[in-house]
């Protein structure tokens, strides 16, 4: 295909690379989450906003901190399911400290006193995909 479309001799080690790594699957996958899951879209955001009140911003939470949170939550998981859920979120802080090695992590906290928010009813968090051409998921 690359000799049809007249691609250069030179481009084709940085465009086969790119296939192969287009096609691995994410990290996440060996913990039964899917492509078009929120790990999966934030892995791949260049930039994360997490906004929230009354809480740790996830991305920073302890391990011990985050199994509290999830046990608190009334959703049904089995021993098994809630290690696994606070594996996934120690790989994704492990990525936003490797991602934080190259640009600038800013922790931002709303006041108290704000007034109406979006943000006082429960968190959000705003992901940025940079150049790729695709709009910004809250």
């Amino acid at each position: 295909m690359l000799d049809l479309y007249d691609v250069g001799g030179d481009r084709w080690t940085e465009l086969i690379a790119m296939t192969r790594e287009a096609r691995q699957r994410g990290w996440w996958r060996a913990y039964g989450l899917g492509d078009n899951t929120y790990v999966g879209f934030e892995t791949e955001a260049s930039l994360v906003q997490e906004f929230t009140l009354g809480y740790v911003p996830g991305l920073l939470q302890t391990a011990d901190y985050a199994r509290a949170l999830l046990m608190a939550i009334p959703v049904r998981r089995t021993g098994d399911e809630l290690a696994n859920d606070v594996v996934v979120r120690t790989i994704r802080q492990r990525h936003l400290a490797e991602a934080a090695a190259h640009d600038t992590v800013t922790l931002q906290v709303l006041p108290a006193d704000l007034g109406a928010h979006a943000a006082l009813a429960s968190g959000f968090t705003v992901l940025n995909f940079g150049d790729l051409s695709e709009p910004d998921i809250a």
